[in-house]
């Protein structure tokens, strides 16, 4: 009975949250203990899914709804009560006899936010992930493809799939029970395409959600609980040959070349280790029982300030820096807060009377110097930079989503723009000056953002941007939203 009652509670709680919006007088009503929804068959699908969103339904099985079968499985937890030309009315209801509810999150009808999950793949700050496993035939990766296999619940009747992957949609992946190991044994299987990345899931077995027994990684997520975690990985790394070895690692500037670096598993006559790598150009080797190996199998390889010999491997868009001029240096080496400004590691080429690199960098606003025969210096040819005195530093901002323009102020000195977005540091973004404009574009997460100008010392809201808000000091700041791109 007291499972009954908080059942009903849980119900009784999002319904009357709903019915804070006034357009859902007609549509939500208890009636026995029961949520009654009455759907108007004429609303378009953008209707139909804010109503799935606001009551807790899998936007496959409105759909199924609204297509015309008359009747639902039990373990939707949704009965079809009435059908006509224009209504369609539907309840929810806890059930007879009693059943064990621990959490919101363990049941399907109460995990009351799954659909805020975004499709696609979270993009970890960390740099590398990496999985862990209590079985390796948990999860494995093949090209683009990720094959989830479930070998506990061998007796339930329906297992389906559900993640941050498909917007934690309780019913769009199904999943097959298999048995090919010759023997008898059964497990539940499913692959799906995913690209590189994190994503969170659980099963829903027989209409409760589960997290995955043979998956080590989990953290909890508001509305979801509990939940597994994987990295889909952007390479499988392989080592082959080294059979007597005893053990071997991958290392690289990703864990900041740590000679424990991350075990490797044997697989046949190679070593192997899937691993996500965030996007970037990063230098590796493998260690053996003690002796670093750069990756035979990888033709790109390069020496460092020092001369050691490294695998690099480069993901994601592909930017170059160049620096004219000083044909009488030796050595040219590029560094940044995208390799922890590492002094020996990237070095850059000669090239037509300039020295040049390539590397992969994520969108975002980098900052960077070049070490010319050991002297710091800033790009001559950015007017862009960040910091002051010894600590100044060109700045390359790739893929702005946002330019920032203040107009006016032609006799100011310095101007800077300070917000959220870089913790309201004073010092950081430096405008440049353009006619009669200060100008400064910079990479912002889509979202709200709050900024001022620093003109000269004194701080001021934009006077070209009507939309501000109050702060705690009750000088205001300035408010834009970034979309997502």
């Amino acid at each position: 009975m007291k499972n009954r009652l908080l059942y009903i509670m849980c119900v009784l709680a999002t319904f009357y949250s709903c019915l804070n919006d006034p357009a859902d007088d007609s549509v939500a009503r208890l009636e026995n203990d029961r949520l009654v929804l009455t759907l108007n068959s004429n609303w378009n699908a953008g209707e139909r899914a804010d109503i799935a969103r606001k009551y807790n339904i899998d936007t496959l099985l409105m759909e199924s709804i609204f297509s015309g079968i008359t009747s639902l499985p039990d373990s939707v937890g949704w009965k079809i009560e009435k059908r006509g030309k224009k209504y369609i009315e539907i309840s929810s209801f806890p059930g007879e006899g009693e059943f064990e509810l621990q959490t919101s999150d363990d049941f399907m009808l109460l995990d009351m936010d799954w659909q805020k999950a975004e499709p696609y793949a979270d993009k970890p700050v960390e740099k590398v992930g990496i999985n862990m496993l209590a079985d390796d035939e948990a999860l494995s990766f093949m090209d683009s493809v990720v094959t989830f296999k479930l070998k506990s619940f061998k007796n339930a009747e329906e297992v389906y799939l559900s993640g941050s992957f498909n917007s934690w949609s309780t019913m769009s992946i199904p999943m097959n029970k298999v048995s090919g190991d010759g023997i008898g044994n059964t497990w539940w299987q499913v692959s799906i395409p995913l690209e590189p990345g994190k994503y969170t899931y659980k099963y829903i077995v027989d209409g409760s959600w589960k997290i995955d027994p043979d998956n080590k990684l989990k953290e909890r997520e508001e509305g979801r609980g509990v939940v597994s975690m994987l990295y889909v990985p952007v390479k499988i790394f392989e080592l082959a040959g080294y059979n007597n070895a005893r053990k071997v690692v991958l290392t690289g500037n990703f864990i900041n070349w740590k000679k424990s670096g991350i075990e490797m598993k044997r697989s046949g006559n190679k070593w192997v280790l899937p691993l996500f790598l965030r996007n970037g150009t990063w230098s590796y080797k493998f260690i053996a029982d003690g002796k670093w190996v750069a990756d035979p199998s990888n033709p790109d390889t390069r020496e460092d300030a020092f001369g050691n010999l490294n695998s690099f491997i480069s993901i994601g868009d592909k930017y170059y820096f160049s620096l004219k001029g000083y044909t009488d240096a030796e050595k040219v080496v590029l560094s940044g807060s995208f390799n922890n400004w590492s002094t020996n590691e990237l070095v850059m080429r000669r090239e037509e009377g300039k020295f040049k690199i390539e590397i992969s960098l994520d969108p975002g606003n980098w900052e960077y110097k070049f070490i010319v025969d050991g002297r710091w210096i800033t790009d001559p040819d950015n007017p862009y930079t960040t910091g002051s005195g010894d600590y100044l530093n060109s700045l390359a901002v790739l893929r702005p989503s946002y330019i920032f323009v203040l107009e006016g102020n032609s006799g100011a000195e310095t101007v800077m723009v300070t917000g959220n977005f870089n913790n309201w540091d004073p010092g950081s973004y430096r405008m440049v000056k353009e006619g009669n404009l200060w100008k400064l574009p910079l990479h912002l997460k889509p979202g709200k953002c709050l900024y001022k100008f620093i003109v000269d010392g004194k701080w001021i809201l934009d006077p070209d941007n009507e939309n501000w808000e109050e702060n705690e000091y009750g000088t205001g700041n300035s408010v834009l939203w970034v979309e997502r791109p």
